[in-house]
C-alpha cells in the first residue's frame, strides 16, 4: 500500500492539520473493517474480540493525537448515550437483558465514533478505508454466491454460510449494498477499471436477492435513486430530470428481466410481490404495537429495556426506548452531518449515511457495524474536506468536483 516501516507513533502535518496514520495503525484499521463484516461468523472461532479491538484503536489514536478537537455533535451525540443509560431507571425492566447485553457495544460505537473524529484525517486513509469497505462487502457477495445455504431451513432466503454460521438475510444485503453503492459511485468518479467495478455491483445485487430481503430491495432502490437524480456535486440541473427518468425506467426494466431470469420462482415472487410487503415478518402487528407504546409515552419512552418487542425497526425501536426527545438528540449529528456535506457539494458522506440507515428501517440494527460505520466514515469524509477551486481544463472524472479531500 506504499507505506514506509515506521514506529508505532504518529505522523502528522503540522502545517495542513492533518493526521496521517502510519503503517500499524492503518493495519488496525483494515483489520476492523474486516472484523465488521466477518464478524458474525469469526465470533464462532476466537470469540467476540471487536470491542476489544476497538478499545484498542482508540487508546492508540488518543496517544498519537496532537491536535484533537472536540466538536458539538460529540457532546450531542454522547448526551444521547447518557440519556439512553438513564432511561433504564423509568423502565418496567421486561428488556433489561438488551441493556445487559448491548450497552458496552453502544459506549464503544459511540467512543468510535468521537475518538475518529477529533483529527482531519489524511486523503489517503480515506480512499483506503472507502476502499476496504467497498472490498470487504464485495468479498461477502461474493462468497455467498458459491457457499450460500437456506436461512433457518427456508429455501427461499439464501445466505453466507461460514464455520457453522448464517447470515440474517436483512444483515448480508445491508452488507452487501455498501458495495454497490461504493461501486456505483467508483463508476461515477473513476477512470480506470470501471468493469471489475461494474462487476462488483452485479455480484452484490445477486447476492442481496438471493436473500429475498425486500428491505434489501428497497434499501437498494433508495441507493439508486440518489446517485440518479443527486449529482456527485450536488449541483442538480432541472433539464437534465426527463432524461433520468427515461434511465430510471429502462434501468428498471433490465433489473426486472435481470431478476426474472436468474431467479428462482420462489424468490422472485417474494421480492416482487409488492402487496404482501405490508405482513413481512409480521412487521405490521408489531409496529402497531410499538405505537401504542411510544403514543403512550411520546416524550422519552418507556425507557431502554422497557419492553421486549422486536420491532424490525432500529428508529421504532428508538422511539420506544427513549421517545421522540432521545430519538431528535440522535438524529441531530446526522443532520449536521449531511448539512456540511450539502455545504462542500459533497455527495459521499450523504450516500454512506444512506446505505447504513436505509437498511435500518426494516432491523433492529442499533448494534451493528454497518450502522456505526456508516456514520464514522461519513464523519471523517466531511471532517477532512476542504473547498478548492476546479481546474476547468482537466476533464478526468477526478477532476470534476469542486472539493477534494485535504492533501
Amino acid at each position: 500500500m506504499g507505506y514506509v516501516k515506521q514506529p508505532i507513533t504518529e505522523k502528522f502535518n503540522s502545517d495542513t492539520g492533518v493526521f496521517k496514520p502510519n503503517f500499524f495503525i492503518s493495519f488496525l484499521f483494515f483489520v476492523y473493517m474486516f472484523m465488521s463484516y466477518y464478524e458474525p461468523f469469526l465470533n464462532q472461532i476466537i470469540g467476540a474480540v471487536t470491542k476489544y479491538l476497538i478499545l484498542f484503536i482508540i487508546f492508540v489514536l488518543i496517544l498519537v493525537y496532537k491536535k484533537p478537537e472536540f466538536r458539538s455533535y460529540h457532546f450531542i451525540l454522547l448526551g444521547w448515550l447518557i440519556l439512553k443509560l438513564i432511561s433504564v431507571l423509568w423502565s418496567s425492566g421486561s428488556g433489561i437483558d438488551v441493556v445487559q447485553k448491548h450497552f458496552i457495544s453502544q459506549f464503544g460505537m459511540v467512543a468510535f465514533f468521537i475518538v475518529m473524529t477529533l483529527e482531519k484525517f489524511d486523503k489517503k486513509i480515506i480512499e483506503n478505508l472507502l476502499f476496504w469497505l467497498y472490498l470487504f462487502s464485495f468479498s461477502i457477495g461474493f462468497l455467498a454466491l458459491f457457499l450460500s445455504d437456506a436461512y433457518l431451513g427456508i429455501s427461499v432466503r439464501q445466505t453466507l454460510h461460514l464455520f457453522g454460521n448464517t447470515l440474517d438475510p436483512n444483515n448480508q444485503s445491508a452488507l452487501c449494498l455498501s458495495g454497490v453503492a461504493i461501486g456505483i459511485y467508483y463508476v461515477l468518479t473513476k477512470s480506470k477499471f470501471k468493469l471489475f467495478h461494474v462487476f462488483v455491483i452485479a455480484v452484490n445485487i445477486t447476492s442481496m436477492l438471493m436473500t429475498a430481503s425486500r428491505g434489501g430491495l428497497i434499501s437498494l432502490t433508495a441507493v439508486v435513486l440518489l446517485l440518479l437524480f443527486v449529482p456527485i456535486n450536488m449541483q442538480i440541473d432541472p433539464r437534465e430530470t426527463v432524461f433520468k427518468v427515461i434511465i430510471l425506467i429502462a434501468l428498471a426494466a433490465i433489473f426486472f428481466l435481470f431478476a426474472e431470469k436468474i431467479l428462482p420462482e420462489n424468490i422472485y415472487n417474494r421480492l416482487f410481490d409488492f402487496s404482501s410487503y405490508a405482513g413481512g415478518s409480521d412487521r405490521v402487528e408489531k409496529w402497531n404495537e410499538a405505537f401504542r407504546i411510544i403514543l403512550d409515552k411520546p416524550l422519552f419512552g418507556a425507557g431502554w429495556g422497557g419492553n421486549d418487542i422486536y420491532s424490525h425497526n432500529t428508529y421504532i425501536t428508538m422511539l420506544m426506548d427513549i421517545g421522540i426527545v432521545g430519538t431528535g438528540i440522535f438524529f441531530i449529528p446526522i443532520g449536521i452531518i449531511c448539512f456540511k456535506a450539502g455545504k462542500q457539494k459533497n455527495l459521499l458522506p450523504i450516500l454512506l449515511i444512506l446505505v447504513g440507515f436505509a437498511p435500518s428501517f426494516f432491523i433492529d440494527a442499533i448494534n451493528k457495524r454497518f450502522f456505526w460505520n456508516a456514520i464514522v466514515l461519513a464523519a471523517v469524509v466531511v471532517n477532512s474536506y476542504v473547498e478548492q477551486e476546479t481546474d476547468n481544463k482537466l476533464r478526468v472524472p477526478e477532476n470534476t468536483m469542486k472539493s477534494k479531500y485535504i492533501k
